[in-house]
């Protein structure tokens, strides 16, 4: 009865991924019925007795099914103080809504939490395979909302009428996972299955290719490294045929997409020569600017609603948000909130790093989603607005759920 319950809430999870995938964006220009379901199935998902209890009872009364406490006192921060500021500065209600819903995105992993400790293998295996389902949706989205064709691949930039689609958190994601898969099938033998998870790789990656995506081209080449080095090192017949197949991938995939891959590459660099950081330097300066203003913006921020004079938008351009996330929690939320966000994510780079040293040695496949997951993490934590999605709450779940696979009785059952 309990495995039927938990395979009925999977299933509910994945119509919700069905929906965002094709029906909504990672920042939609406005709410529809998609978002009110996939809003509606997150709430459904989420709230139980143990967070509730999580959330309102003293500390020393939670159960050990919880995060830090630190982490509650970080939500209920962002969830009331931003908040109070935003009402006594007269914000915008819907600039309001849109900053508040992005706020539960980003702390997914602690109204999961509970659930996913009690089947975290469960969990891992609906959220690697639903991020990686995005990221094949959203790049075949893109193509069909573009004026241009996949022919046009590395020719010019192909831009679709709603750009943020090819940028969604889980396009990079699928492009590592997939190609990850492929090598770990590949140095294991399985050469059917290592070449379906190959052309799986090579959808997302057209996305990543088709907008001159810089930083997660990178960010992807050092993921397979990485994960090329890992099977090497705890398999030592891979140790010895890395270096082939490796150059062997190379060649093949030279020959069949090597002039698409020379244009995308020569259209990067040109990018990079045209852009540079892409003013996101100067969009810091006028968070600075704006945070010490004065000293109730400097210590409480502008709250949720709250918008900014961004560069980037052009002279009077005012936007409600900045690409990098911490930029972005101190003009709303002052030095408290930054402290607060820093916080935060300590503790999910603390996940990350134990979860990496406990899966680093084993032969699974887990390892592979978190490698996967760490990069479009990064990018969306720094250089793009991603940190505002679902997929990016997706993201720092998963890395969570691993971390709780690293301390349960996984491990043993792989033993």
């Amino acid at each position: 009865m309990k495995i039927r319950k938990i395979q009925i809430t999977i299933l509910i999870f994945w119509l919700m991924i069905l929906v965002y995938s094709f029906f909504s964006s990672m920042m939609p220009r406005s709410f529809g019925i998609a978002e009110l379901f996939v809003g509606v199935v997150l709430i459904y998902l989420s709230i139980n007795a143990t967070t509730v209890n999580y959330l309102i009872m003293p500390d020393k009364n939670i159960l050990r099914v919880t995060p830090p406490s630190y982490i509650k006192k970080a939500f209920l921060f962002f969830l009331v103080v931003p908040l109070m500021v935003g009402f006594i500065r007269q914000n915008d209600i819907l600039d309001i809504i849109r900053d508040i819903i992005p706020l539960m995105f980003l702390f997914m992993p602690l109204f999961f939490y509970s659930r996913i400790k009690a089947n975290s293998v469960y969990w891992y295996k609906g959220f690697v395979y639903a991020l990686a389902f995005i990221g094949i949706a959203m790049t075949i989205r893109h193509f069909f909302d573009s004026d241009n064709t996949i022919d046009d691949l590395g020719e010019k930039l192909i831009l679709g009428g709603k750009i943020s689609l090819a940028h969604d958190p889980a396009v990079l994601f699928s492009a590592i996972f997939f190609s990850g898969m492929g090598f770990h099938k590949l140095f294991r033998g399985n050469l059917l299955t290592a070449c379906v998870f190959m052309s799986l790789s090579v959808i997302p990656l057209s996305a990543i290719f088709a907008v001159a995506a810089r930083a997660p081209l990178g960010l992807y080449i050092v993921a397979l490294l990485l994960l090329s080095y890992l099977n090497s090192s705890s398999n030592k017949v891979a140790a010895y045929l890395s270096p082939f197949v490796f150059g062997a991938l190379i060649l093949v995939v030279f020959y069949i997409f090597g002039e698409v891959i020379t244009k995308s590459v020569d259209m990067m660099l040109l990018k990079h020569e045209t852009y540079g950081v892409s003013s996101r330097d100067i969009e810091l300066l006028a968070v600075s600017e704006l945070v010490t203003n004065n000293i109730y913006n400097f210590f409480l921020g502008i709250g949720w609603g709250g918008l900014i004079l961004n560069p980037i938008g052009g002279v009077g351009a005012s936007w409600s948000f900045v690409h990098n996330m911490f930029a972005y929690f101190l003009f709303k939320s002052g030095v408290i909130g930054l402290f607060f966000i820093f916080l935060y994510f300590y503790w999910i780079i603390k996940c990350c790093i134990q979860a990496f040293l406990v899966f680093k040695k084993s032969s699974n496949e887990v390892i592979i989603g978190l490698i996967a997951a760490v990069p479009p993490v990064l990018i969306n934590s720094l250089l793009e607005v991603g940190y505002k999605t679902i997929t990016f709450g997706l993201l720092i779940t998963l890395i969570v759920i691993i971390y709780l696979m690293s301390k349960s009785s996984y491990l043993d059952s792989q033993s």
